[in-house]
């Protein structure tokens, strides 16, 4: 995911394109929209074209280009934040009730 994440940074910043910080507006907006799937995404896409920061100068596929750049960089934050949480609450459980093994010997017991 990291690379992939790293590929996402670029794309913006090769072509001229706005990238989004933590506290951009439609950054907030597409979490809030909990998409999920490609198309839910790839809906609110289309639903934001007129929201862009882009000069109305801008063709079609610019405006597309930076909400679809901005989207995935803010979709792969959202899994690294889930994946540490999860990741947490694992380590929280094996703490208070240990790893397999041990859970399987209290059964036995």
């Amino acid at each position: 995911m990291e690379k992939l994440k790293l590929d996402y940074e670029d794309y913006p910043r090769q072509h001229d394109l706005l990238q989004w910080d933590r506290h951009h507006p439609l950054r907030q907006e597409l979490v809030n929209a909990r998409c999920e799937s490609a198309d839910d995404v790839a809906q609110w896409i289309v639903q934001h074209k007129t929201s862009s920061n882009i000069s109305p100068n801008s063709s079609l596929y610019q405006i597309y280009a930076e909400l679809s750049a901005n989207s995935a960089l803010t979709l792969i934050e959202v899994s690294y934040y889930l994946l540490d949480k999860q990741i947490s609450q694992l380590a929280k459980e094996f703490k208070e009730k240990g790893g397999f093994t041990e859970r399987l010997y209290n059964v036995k017991k």
